[in-house]
């Protein structure tokens, strides 16, 4: 039995860092620049991208295809590619590892389940960990974050870990693949297919845009390796992404496991601030509003009723306290 984490911005915010793609459009670097015009059209429709990778292919189609134009297009998407990373290293350089944030990070990653409602606690428990014979769970990681947050995080804890009697999680720091790059090796943004983008313009520069096309282009097995952890798994845990169609390359991925068995499932844990009254119709329309998100992200290959067997498989768990590992405390981990 595997289990296979996503883990997405979610879980740099809720290491305090400001890494959002707004925090990085108050920076200096995007409102201090004023001839980049992809820096003009965020400061102009701030509202419009929220999506980055969406409204910069986008953005794409509105440029002419004369020569000019397409120059200055691929110019300003290097330098705000080139900005990003650098505002964002300024952003990982904040992260600080304590010894009770570490006990805190084992305890959300090992007890996950403890995080979702009691009846699919039990699912889940019974499905990993209430067995007769001893047992080990792999867990595996595809970060889809540029910085080095969370391996950093996974470094302090690479053993196996007793779960009961009979179950050990076994974490390996190997075990995790940085599908869109990283700030060391070079990050890789833009969109999940050519039909998300003006391919036409930017024809063999699509790379800037496309990340499979960089993955390939890089030489890297970023997506090998993401694909073999997806291909077996069991059960997926879902953190801090937003679900978006530039990565529906990946939802199509998990969909396609999650239906090759009927034992396998999906966790995500959705971010909500806390409610009043705490509202469970609040917290059932939230879960229905991600599930139906997810769906929203497929591509066109399954069937209606695939569809259905994905919907009923996946588990929603809305938290505004998992992964809460802002450090209060100065650093004692190098």
């Amino acid at each position: 039995m595997n289990v296979t984490w996503l883990i997405g911005n979610g879980f740099d915010l809720a290491c305090g860092l400001k890494t959002s793609y707004p925090d990085f459009y108050k920076s200096t670097y995007v409102q201090n620049n004023t001839t980049n015009q992809i820096y003009q059209d965020i400061n102009a429709n701030m509202e419009s991208w929220t999506d980055f990778e969406v409204a910069l292919g986008e953005l794409s189609y509105k440029i002419f295809n004369h020569v000019i134009d397409k120059q200055h297009f691929i110019f300003d998407v290097t330098q705000v590619y080139s900005d990003l990373g650098k505002y964002l290293e300024i952003q990982q350089e904040r992260n600080t590892l304590t010894d009770g944030n570490i006990e805190k990070f084992k305890e959300y990653l090992i007890h996950f389940y403890n995080y979702v409602d009691p009846a699919h606690k039990k699912l889940i428990w019974d499905q990993l960990y209430n067995q007769q014979s001893p047992r080990k769970f792999g867990h595996s990681f595809v970060v889809f974050n540029y910085t080095n947050t969370f391996s950093r995080f996974l470094e302090q804890i690479n053993a196996d870990i007793p779960i009961n009697n009979n179950a050990k999680a076994v974490i390996r720091k190997s075990d995790i693949c940085f599908i869109h790059g990283s700030l060391e090796k070079g990050i890789i943004v833009g969109c999940d297919n050519q039909s998300q983008y003006n391919f036409e313009l930017l024809g063999t520069s699509s790379y800037l845009l496309d990340k499979s096309i960089t993955n390939n282009e890089r030489g890297t097995l970023n997506i090998e390796n993401a694909v073999r952890l997806i291909k077996s798994t069991n059960l997926f845990v879902i953190f801090g992404m937003s679900l978006g169609e530039t990565d529906q390359r990946w939802w199509n991925e998990i969909a396609s496991r999650v239906i090759s068995n009927p034992a396998n499932r999906i966790v995500i844990f959705n971010y909500i601030g806390a409610i009043e009254g705490n509202d469970n119709y609040i917290k059932v329309a939230k879960s229905h509003e991600i599930k139906q998100k997810f769906i929203d992200s497929l591509g066109d290959d399954f069937t209606s009723e695939q569809i259905e067997d994905i919907r009923q498989k996946i588990i929603v768990s809305n938290r505004h306290d998992m992964f809460d590992l802002k450090s209060k405390t100065p650093s004692t981990v190098q």
